[in-house]
């Protein structure tokens, strides 16, 4: 979005609607930004997948450069924790999409689409779950010990 591009503008439009970004759009931003040189020793993705569309999506683009992912961080939050966060997002930094109805909507699908993701990661041995109520180098600490603790 803050390059201009005709997939980020796309993806603006539909984000300030308070909507989520179709899967294929969402893979084809992921698809794209994987591929670039930065990323080529390694990547964080935030907010992705978030469903078994996704998952597939990102398993082909990983299979095509022959690679796979390390780990999967799941920070958990409390639903009220996480409603209070997106209202003070909303309020800090006048995001469009945090309205109350938009937060809702995101939290449902979530609980439909995204938490069951986790079991998937967790049978593939790589999902690390964090509490992710705290103080943010608590929370950092915490993220570096699960990737420890996996088999390399």
């Amino acid at each position: 979005i803050s390059q201009g591009t005709e997939l980020g503008q796309q993806v603006k439009a539909i984000v300030e609607a308070g909507n989520l970004v179709p899967d294929e759009l969402t893979s084809a931003l992921v698809r794209d930004r994987v591929a670039q040189e930065d990323a080529a020793n390694g990547f964080l993705l935030d907010g992705y997948p978030r469903n078994t569309a996704q998952v597939a999506h990102l398993d082909d683009i990983l299979a095509e450069q022959g690679t796979s992912l390390d780990a999967v961080i799941e920070l958990a939050v409390p639903r009220e924790e996480s409603i209070a966060r997106l209202a003070l997002r909303a309020t800090e930094q006048g995001r469009a999409d945090d309205t109350e109805e938009a937060i809702e909507r995101r939290l449902a699908v979530y609980a439909e689409q995204t938490a069951p993701l986790a079991q998937a990661y967790s049978d593939r041995g790589i999902r690390i779950e964090v509490n992710g109520f705290g103080e943010l180098d608590e929370i950092t600490a915490a993220i570096i010990d699960g990737i420890g603790r996996l088999p390399n």
